[in-house]
């Protein structure tokens, strides 16, 4: 009985292994044109080195290592980088402004949108989660 549980566990763990691998190498060309065309605006000094294709998103990332997630319609989901991300014009103003008043000591390194906020990864490993009006939820260390 227990060579049985453990085959079929081992057997499950193994199909959804391989499910979790199903994203695929594409050509940058192959992204959709919102996500080339966001990268084109906000990243013009940057070059695709690396596209994939899931079973519902995106990826993409840079030859400085900058990483992108986009939805399967092209649409920006997170941005992440070593390096300080310096253009945030992809942000609404609010943000912006934050960013630049209440941290403007410290380099943005990560973003992740939400649905009407942002999680946004700080160089000093502070989180914080910033509503689209610039108000800030939560501030975590």
């Amino acid at each position: 009985m227990k060579k049985i549980f453990l085959s079929s566990t081992l057997g499950v763990m193994l199909l959804s292994g391989s499910l979790l691998a199903s994203d695929i190498a594409i050509q940058p060309s192959a992204l959709p044109q919102k996500a080339q065309q966001f990268i084109k605006t906000y990243f013009a000094a940057e070059s695709v080195s690396f596209a994939e294709k899931g079973s519902d998103d995106f990826g993409a990332k840079t030859n400085n290592g900058v990483e992108f997630d986009f939805a399967i319609d092209g649409e920006w989901h997170s941005v992440k980088s070593y390096a300080p991300i310096k253009n945030l014009d992809f942000l609404p103003k609010p943000v912006v402004n934050l960013l630049q008043s209440k941290y403007a000591q410290n380099s943005v390194h990560e973003i992740e949108r939400k649905i009407s906020s942002f999680e946004i990864k700080l160089n000093n490993g502070l989180e914080i989660s910033v509503g689209n009006d610039g108000t800030v939820f939560k501030e975590d260390r």
